[in-house]
């Protein structure tokens, strides 16, 4: 079983409501926030 990082977690969780309030899709706001193509992809996923 994988351990939490607890952390880490944290930190997508509030990028997650950032991505939210912000209206954008998730390629644009991804885009303009920098974030990478696979990290844009597990965000979709864990998101989706």
């Amino acid at each position: 079983m994988p351990v939490r990082d607890m952390q880490l977690e944290n930190e997508w969780k509030i990028r997650f409501e950032e991505y939210k309030k912000s209206g954008l899709s998730v390629n644009a706001w991804c885009k303009e926030t920098g974030l990478k193509a696979l990290k844009q992809s597990y965000f979709s996923w864990v998101n989706g």
